[in-house]
């Protein structure tokens, strides 16, 4: 996916990660343009506490403290709009896309036969050095005449 970096924004379906601070900017950048602009879809991202060890993020009852790091936005432009600043767009060219989850990056899933190939090869490598550090004590440990 590529960024858009022109000015106004032209027709189109965009994405952007609008942070928690700059959200009113946002929310103000889509009320002023509402008839060229429209929100599709909103996924507010949470995160832990900044700048804290993970045992300090949690209550007395365990549970975690996460606090809203921004949102994830889908919009589309009807027509040519000048663009609100926050960083460049995103270009979406899949016009199915309608979750962050479809735009993330991440590495592409192993087809089962090369999952089960690359565990029976760590397995038979955990057998091989279990074998060999066991061979290893008993030659160690044999009597000496």
């Amino acid at each position: 996916m590529a960024l858009e970096r022109r000015d106004p924004l032209p027709i189109g379906r965009y994405w952007q990660f609008v942070l928690e601070d700059e959200y009113d900017r946002w929310q103000s950048w889509v009320t002023e343009n509402r008839d060229t602009v429209q929100v599709v879809a909103v996924e507010r991202k949470m995160t832990l506490e900044p700048y804290r060890p993970a045992i300090f993020v949690t209550r007395p009852d365990l549970s975690i403290i996460m606090h809203e790091g921004g949102s994830w936005v889908l919009f589309d432009v009807k027509a040519p709009t000048p663009w609100v600043g926050l960083g460049y767009p995103t270009i979406v060219t899949d016009m199915t896309i309608t979750r962050s989850e479809q735009v993330e990056q991440g590495p592409p899933p192993a087809p089962d036969d090369q999952l089960a190939r690359d565990v029976w090869g760590r397995v038979s490598e955990l057998l091989f050095w279990g074998a060999v550090v066991y061979l290893g004590g008993q030659f160690i440990a044999r009597k000496r005449p």
